[in-house]
């Protein structure tokens, strides 16, 4: 089994070499290939629309079938999880107050689930007692911390704003380039114009 993650950024030679995996019908070891992407960075222009649209037409020759699954954000009690996994606790009441408020910050979106506890442990507000060898949190101050930033997105841009100056032109840089965007024209960039700015 092959996983591949994020390939709506994938170039079409990457995907090339995915088509001919999937393709390859008559290998006496044939593989499962699992792909997934963001729907909402996912379009028509994309190398990876052609790619799937290619791939559906060959499915019936090539003998492989494609199976396409939509995964919806979690609600809160498979928040609740994530959390109570995250944080080793096996009872759900300890935590539900913390999933709630969670749950609207980040909308049920996994990975915003993970990065919020992430960016709260960062930031002190949850915390490990070594002396009760349990978590710690206050959820009030948690909610209060928080309260300013609409989502998790902008808890993860108060973040970012921590980073170094260096570090927050270079991700300006990257982002000008837009979602994909090869290291080598980022490195010209950056030598041509980050040098300039800094």
């Amino acid at each position: 089994i092959l996983v591949f993650d994020d390939l709506h950024w994938a170039d079409e030679y990457s995907l090339g070499i995915i088509d001919l995996l999937i393709c390859d019908a008559d290998n006496a070891n044939p593989l499962m290939i699992i792909g997934c992407f963001r729907s909402e960075e996912f379009t028509k222009d994309d190398a990876l629309y052609e790619t799937m649209k290619k791939l559906s037409k060959k499915k019936s020759k090539r003998r492989f079938e494609i199976t396409q699954l939509e995964l919806d954000c979690l609600d809160v009690v498979d928040s609740n999880k994530i959390i109570m996994a995250l944080l080793n606790i096996d009872e759900e009441s300890k935590t539900q107050a913390l999933a709630d408020l969670c749950f609207r910050r980040t909308l049920g979106n996994p990975h915003f689930v993970i990065e919020f506890i992430t960016m709260l442990e960062e930031e002190g507000l949850i915390t490990y007692s070594l002396g009760m060898l349990e978590w710690k949190w206050d959820v009030s101050e948690i909610e209060q911390r928080t309260m300013s930033t609409e989502n998790v997105v902008d808890l993860l841009q108060a973040r970012m704003r921590k980073l170094p100056d260096r570090v927050q032109q270079l991700l300006q840089y990257a982002a000008c380039l837009g979602t994909p965007f090869r290291m080598d024209v980022l490195s010209v960039v950056w030598c041509k114009h980050g040098k300039e700015d800094g």
